[in-house]
């Protein structure tokens, strides 16, 4: 799947949103890449134990916070694990998942990149 890295990250956008506030952007990026991690190891943990309400509840939070930092691509693949979480479908929720992670991977590059 190609992807543009605006997709990935789209810093303009989400600095839009800070109303150009470099520092707050920073902030907020910085506590969202603190947070990532474990939010990705607690998602596995639920998968594991077959928890289809939490990580459909994990998913969603996933979701809107990569939304809101203008990941697209993260936004929009934790969506499909929160849609599989709550159609009860476990082997896409793995599948989904694995994408999810790939994705968190190539966000946390792109940041880094960005010397974000």
């Amino acid at each position: 799947m190609n992807s543009s890295s605006t997709d990935i990250f789209n810093f303009e956008e989400f600095l839009k949103r800070m109303m150009d506030d470099r520092e707050l952007a920073q902030i907020i990026l910085g506590k969202f890449r603190e947070d990532l991690p474990g939010k990705l190891v607690e998602l596995e943990k639920h998968i594991d134990g077959n928890d289809f309400r939490q990580v459909a509840s994990l998913a969603h939070l996933i979701k809107g916070e990569a939304a809101n930092i203008g990941a697209d691509l993260m936004s929009r693949s934790a969506y499909s694990l929160e849609f599989a979480a709550k159609s009860g479908n476990m082997e896409e929720m793995k599948s989904a998942s694995v994408i999810l992670h790939e994705n968190a991977r190539l966000l946390v590059k792109s940041l880094e990149e960005k010397s974000i």
